[in-house]
């Protein structure tokens, strides 16, 4: 199970980071003037330094299988190389449409408005303040076996995060390169 949740949210950290390129470079979504409303979920905060307490994984992420954040099975947080949290995301792997409504309104109802990316019974959902992102996405593979996850991103962070992926790839391909041209 845990090694599941962890290529999932593997796959999740990518589209965060799409997501966020895609909703937070926009012209219309600068940050306002308006004070910030998305800070953290589940107790974490994003931009601050991981709880101590938490061991984090090779992937400098923690997860926690929990019932106490309904209506999540697990809660988990992604940190950068200095410990701060960029991600913090929840999932339920039985997510029913009415269980999925009832989340979006009370997202709505505590962060305003919600922008559809998808429509449909499958979905992804995004509120944006112009320094962090709400992601929520429902998937329904069959009428019985529903997932949702939902994804708090502060923009910067993970905008930071990414790009150091993206150059440590980059830098190991061109040793991959410079190895296998070397023996041509």
């Amino acid at each position: 199970m845990r090694q599941r949740i962890l290529k999932r949210m593997n796959k999740i950290h990518m589209l965060a980071f799409m997501f966020c390129l895609v909703f937070g470079c926009s012209q219309k979504n600068q940050p306002p003037a308006s004070p910030r409303k998305i800070f953290g979920a589940f107790g974490w905060k994003l931009g601050l330094i991981a709880p101590a307490e938490c061991k984090l994984d090779t992937n400098l992420s923690f997860i926690l299988e929990t019932t106490n954040y309904p209506p999540f099975e697990y809660v988990g947080f992604s940190t950068l190389d200095d410990g701060r949290i960029y991600l913090i995301w929840a999932g339920n792997t039985s997510l029913d449409i009415e269980e999925k409504e009832v989340l979006l309104s009370a997202l709505k109802d505590k962060y305003g408005d919600i922008t559809p990316a998808h429509s449909g019974e499958n979905g992804t959902y995004a509120i944006e303040d112009g320094y962090a992102t709400i992601t929520i996405n429902y998937n329904q593979r069959d009428n019985y076996s529903n997932y949702a996850y939902i994804l708090y991103s502060d923009n910067k962070l993970a905008q930071l995060h990414h790009s150091k992926v993206e150059a440590a790839e980059a830098t190991k391909d061109n040793a991959e390169r410079n190895r296998i041209s070397t023996n041509l």
